[in-house]
């Protein structure tokens, strides 16, 4: 089976949709490449709640929590600080809630003394 022109899943009807599959796996691309952590960093388990899946990954001067959602309802996290959200660039407060089967993608900046 083909694709059939002006069905959605094309390269072309994808490529300027912002919220496409395949612009969701650009900015994941892009992420993985700007944060050579996820390739040597130091990984941790988080203790999220049931339902729930995280890990923090820690950076030279970064460190980026990945928690997945992996139920079928909605879930609410308590999180350290503020930070940013790498998929949507948004600042994330202390209480984020997380759609069923959603993963986001946290950056904390770390403080290096000297």
């Amino acid at each position: 089976l083909y694709t059939q022109a002006f069905d959605g899943i094309s390269v072309e009807e994808q490529e300027n949709e912002t919220n496409s599959l395949l612009n969701h796996y650009r900015r994941l691309i892009r992420i993985r490449k700007e944060h050579p952590a996820f390739f040597g960093g130091k990984y941790e388990r988080l203790d999220t709640p049931d339902g729930t899946y995280g890990y923090s990954v820690e950076g030279e001067d970064y460190v980026l929590w990945v928690i997945h959602n992996y139920q079928n309802k909605k879930a609410s996290i308590w999180i350290e600080d503020d930070s940013v959200e790498l998929l949507s660039k948004k600042k994330i407060g202390k209480k984020v809630t997380l759609n069923p089967l959603e993963t986001i993608i946290l950056k904390y900046h770390c403080l290096t003394s000297e």
